[in-house]
């Protein structure tokens, strides 16, 4: 897959919750904080389940029909079929770092210092910058520039790299 090594920053998020959880609270704390990615009784309105499932994958078949419209070759994309379910619990796991470290862990103290916009724009800033890192390697600082300008300038991903 021709992945740079940043493409492992999924374990720093995870692996910094689970030190300072453990130094602040003990053991049964990171039980509990491990136990959060699937603890769907936190969500008080199961419609929000919709657009946490549906979300990523809508947006990519949207990037992908429109780069097809417009004639893009999409790179990366020749993987076979059989590669399906193995990238589903690769980034399935990739997520339940991120999730841990950043929500799990980050999100409860900016919450109580902040409003909900502010704490997610905050801990999303600080998120989108660190994957800026596996863009520059892969792509380059003229991609990466670009990409960032059209998404910001058009509010949704155009094209599908992480």
């Amino acid at each position: 897959m021709d992945l740079p090594l940043s493409s492992f920053a999924f374990l720093a998020p995870i692996t910094a919750a689970l030190i300072l959880v453990r130094k602040k609270e003990g053991a049964s704390a990171v039980r509990e904080l491990l136990k959060r990615p699937f603890d769907h009784d936190r969500i008080r309105q199961k419609i929000w389940l919709v657009p946490n499932i549906l979300i990523m994958p809508a947006v990519v078949a949207v990037s992908g029909a429109v780069m097809a419209l417009l004639g893009l070759e999409a790179k990366g994309t020749s993987s076979s079929f059989l590669a399906i379910p193995v990238l589903f619990v690769v980034f399935f796991i990739a997520g339940i770092g991120e999730e841990v470290g950043w929500t799990g862990c980050s999100l409860d103290p900016l919450l109580a210092r902040w409003s909900a916009l502010t704490a997610a724009t905050v801990l999303g800033s600080v998120w989108a910058m660190l994957h800026h890192i596996p863009w520059i390697q892969v792509h380059g600082v003229t991609w990466t520039v670009g990409y960032s300008c059209l998404r910001s300038r058009r509010g949704s991903s155009w094209s599908g790299s992480t």
